[in-house]
């Protein structure tokens, strides 16, 4: 992966799946889950 253009490159053969929007969010005492 390189830093250029102000984005993420990713290399050949790889896909990045970015979250769009959390619907739930659980705060415990060890842990964050989305």
């Amino acid at each position: 992966m390189k830093f250029t253009d102000g984005q993420w490159m990713l290399q050949p053969g790889v896909a990045a799946h970015y979250a769009a929007e959390a619907y739930a969010v659980e705060v415990h005492p060890d842990r964050l889950v989305v």
